[in-house]
């Protein structure tokens, strides 16, 4: 199981932001003072706030104790000093939204991108994306092409956000197939399909949500989505 919670930051007001400030260490208040724009601090804030509180309703202790490392590659980690290795997450952000997705295990990956009805994503998909992909999206009607790409963009972040590796995998040595959603690896990856689990949703009217797992346990993909208020965090 994954559980992903997400928080919309149009409208973060200061006594929220004073808050969640409160919650992180020295190292992600320093990240976040530099941020130039008001919006930019506050929803990164926000994203790192509502790891914390996650991570301590899974796993129990007060939020601003948790402290992460990073993997060879950026990705991070809950810090060997806490003793649970099986921890997983992974956080994403997009202009008016955060997200962050835990579990247990596996290796996990997020991302969350706004529909974007810019003209060049067909450029962009051709120039990127596996030549599968990029036909898929020529074939899709043009109204519905928008909701088409970042489906795709976010399930192929998710991947290689998940692997830890990021864009040291080419976007275009696996592809996606949709309804039903699957990966296809090419022969460089040297992966298997049955070793991941991928789910995709839209969960506001601008905003495509992506998981990606993997595992070796062949059980049911259960993914649960919640919002969570400004409020509540």
């Amino acid at each position: 199981m994954v559980d992903v919670w997400w928080i919309r930051t149009d409208h973060i007001d200061e006594c929220h932001y004073t808050r969640w400030y409160a919650m992180l260490d020295a190292r992600e208040q320093d990240r976040a003072r530099r941020f130039c724009f008001e919006r930019d601090r506050f929803e990164f804030v926000a994203c790192h706030a509502l790891l914390r509180l996650k991570l301590s309703e899974f796993a129990g202790g007060p939020p601003h104790e948790w402290r992460f490392t990073l993997g060879p590659f950026g990705k991070p980690h809950v810090a060997p000093e806490h003793g649970r290795p099986e921890l997983q997450f992974n956080i994403s952000h997009a202009r008016g939204l955060v997200a962050v997705a835990v579990t247990w295990q596996d290796m996990i990956g997020i991302d969350v991108e706004v529909i974007d009805t810019s003209p060049d994503q067909q450029d962009l998909a051709n120039r990127y994306f596996a030549p599968t992909e990029a036909e898929l999206l020529f074939k899709t009607a043009p109204w519905q092409r928008p909701y088409t790409f970042a489906r795709l963009w976010t399930l192929k972040e998710a991947y290689l956000k998940a692997t830890g590796q990021g864009l040291n995998i080419p976007l275009d040595s696996f592809a996606f197939k949709l309804d039903p959603l699957r990966v296809v690896f090419g022969p460089d990856l040297h992966n298997s399909p049955d070793m991941w689990r991928f789910a995709s949703s839209l969960i506001t009217f601008r905003h495509v949500l992506s998981v990606a797992l993997r595992s070796s346990r062949d059980q049911p993909f259960q993914v649960t989505l919640q919002e969570t208020s400004p409020q509540d965090l």
